[in-house]
């Protein structure tokens, strides 16, 4: 297959199909390609579902934005492909999510896809930068002591949601007091 080719692909699918295709493979494209991490992958295809699905399966693309957003739109069990630090299953769900305490001030994340029979959630913790945060939603991020069911966090953290994953992920900082860089797929190609 040709980059053409999986715009083509696109471009006959049922028009509500379409945007979210597109911004995936917009993350794929680069010169009117793709870039040379997925290379292989297209030409080894005959079919858009078997370039995403190669591209996917490709533990050194599980970082890449058009990873993440594959495994959103198709509903992937990407929870497989990272090593979460900690792993709360089964978090009873209160008032409709996630209840968050810091002193004397709690605050509620609310999960998503709760059906009325589902009562409990998944809560993992990751390392800075050590999952693909595409295939979540951002929901926010939290500084400072804080429980969660009944487990203590000290430092700072975003959230995010998956499905009916809550997702913590822990800041690192430099030397000097920033986060650390995110890895990106243009600056990993510009320093080869």
């Amino acid at each position: 297959m040709k980059y053409d080719d999986l715009l083509k692909e696109i471009n006959e699918m049922p028009a509500s199909q379409r945007p979210a295709f597109h911004e995936i493979v917009a993350c794929a494209g680069v010169g009117g390609d793709v870039w040379p991490t997925m290379k292989q992958h297209l030409e080894d295809a005959c079919t858009l579902r078997a370039f995403l699905d190669a591209v996917y399966d490709d533990d050194a693309c599980r970082f890449e934005k058009l990873w993440g957003l594959w495994a959103r739109l198709d509903e992937k069990d990407w929870r497989i492909r990272f090593e979460a630090e900690m792993v709360l299953e089964g978090a009873l769900i209160e008032r409709g999510g996630v209840v968050f305490e810091a002193g004397d001030t709690m605050f509620l994340v609310p999960v998503r896809g709760i059906r009325a029979k589902d009562r409990t959630t998944d809560i993992l913790v990751f390392a800075d930068d050590s999952f693909n945060t595409d295939v979540a939603d951002f929901y926010g991020s939290i500084s400072g002591p804080f429980t969660l069911y009944e487990q203590k966090f000290e430092g700072t953290f975003d959230i995010y949601r998956a499905g009916r994953n809550l997702i913590l992920e822990r800041w690192e900082f430099d030397e000097l007091g920033f986060r650390k860089r995110r890895r990106s797929q243009v600056g990993e190609c510009c320093s080869i």
